[in-house]
């Protein structure tokens, strides 16, 4: 249903906007953080998730034909942009509210947001609403503008690229790693897919898998998702299984990491991570630093009445 607001015309998402969020997006990163963020290919995936609806999960604010703010919930996650021309109006607030009355209609029991701590505006928005810091995240960056050490895996573990057939064996490594996180929201084998190997810019040769030799040929044990992102790798997922931690796998498969990006002609790589995982360290004395910061707000919704 197409409303009016302020002047504004608003109505769900279709699967067509999906450019016009993209860029709506971009725009807004540049002009908080300095830099884009967001790819087409990262859209593409979060979209084509089975459970993300365009129509249900997601709203769009238009001066004529063109987006000026939109908001998404991507399960207990809520993202709002507003674009740089459009600040101060008040699209900020009134889509903090539309996700919060949509979560509740969608059955969700709390609702969520990432911000970057630079965007004040944003921050301010949601503590006044009453949302509560949950935790921080960060992006890390490693400079290389020289030859990257050359990997070195334990005995007995061998860095490789991933092979059809071993989407189950990566998947539970990664799913099991993640789900220690406190409060985070466990993901179906389809939803991983979506998000990782299904994704637009997949490339098998940049899915790094450490395996573990056996009696019986080897045992998946620590995995590393790479993105080619315009000027350095990206390591959209790092993992590890519990019982192999501290023998130095985590480590290759990061030391592998920058010798790509290296190699691909880029002088630096980068990742994400958030203090749940007690990764920070680790990444620090590989030579990483912080580069953004981010901050997780989240408001519990009111029980509904049931049906």
């Amino acid at each position: 249903m197409t409303e009016t607001l302020r002047g504004y015309t608003v109505r769900p998402h279709v699967p067509e906007d999906i450019d016009a969020v993209t860029e709506l997006i971009a725009a807004v990163e540049l002009d908080v953080v300095g830099e884009e963020l967001v790819t087409r290919a990262d859209m593409t995936a979060l979209w084509g998730v089975d459970d993300f609806d365009p129509q249900r999960h997601g709203v769009g604010i238009f001066s004529g034909d063109r987006l000026v703010a939109a908001g998404q919930i991507y399960d207990q996650r809520a993202e709002v942009y507003v674009h740089p021309s459009a600040t101060g109006q008040g699209l900020g607030s009134w889509l903090r509210a539309w996700t919060e009355r949509r979560a509740g209609e969608l059955g969700l029991t709390a609702i969520g947001q990432t911000v970057p701590d630079q965007n004040l505006a944003a921050v301010r928005i949601l503590r006044d609403a009453g949302y509560q810091v949950r935790h921080t995240s960060w992006i890390l960056r490693i400079d290389h503008p020289d030859r990257p050490d050359e990997p070195r895996p334990p005995e007995g573990v061998q860095i490789r690229h991933f092979r059809p057939g071993d989407e189950q064996a990566a998947y539970q490594v990664i799913e099991t790693a993640f789900n220690e996180w406190p409060g985070r929201t466990p993901s179906t084998f389809a939803q991983w897919r979506a998000t990782s190997i299904d994704r637009d810019d997949f490339v098998a040769e940049d899915f790094l898998l450490a395996e573990q030799r056996t009696g019986h040929g080897g045992e998946i044990v620590g995995a590393a998702l790479l993105i080619d992102d315009r000027d350095e790798m990206w390591v959209h997922q790092l993992a590890v299984a519990r019982e192999h931690r501290g023998r130095g796998i985590a480590r290759a498969l990061l030391q592998e990491t920058f010798r790509r990006s290296f190699e691909r002609g880029y002088t630096m790589s980068g990742l994400s991570t958030d203090s749940r995982t007690g990764a920070l360290t680790l990444y620090e004395k590989l030579g990483m630093s912080v580069r953004l910061s981010f901050t997780r707000y989240e408001m519990a919704l009111p029980a509904r009445p049931a049906a």
